[in-house]
């Protein structure tokens, strides 16, 4: 059942990737959906020309290496 819920998940990240040369849709964040430090509307634009790295922490995984 797991193998299927995730191939289910992956399949359908692979519907809305981008094809190289792509712009993705503009996002905007306010209020309770986030924003910036200073309390203003965060969007996607402002990540044009920019490197990022976006991380993942699972808060459930308690596994010690």
């Amino acid at each position: 059942m797991k193998k299927m819920i995730i191939n289910i998940l992956l399949s359908s990240v692979v519907a809305f990737a981008l094809n190289v040369g792509e712009t993705p849709t503009e996002v905007t964040l306010f209020g309770e959906n986030g924003s910036c430090v200073d309390g203003t509307a965060w969007n996607s634009n402002m990540l044009k020309g920019k490197v990022h790295l976006l991380l993942y922490v699972d808060p459930v995984d308690n596994s010690t290496p």
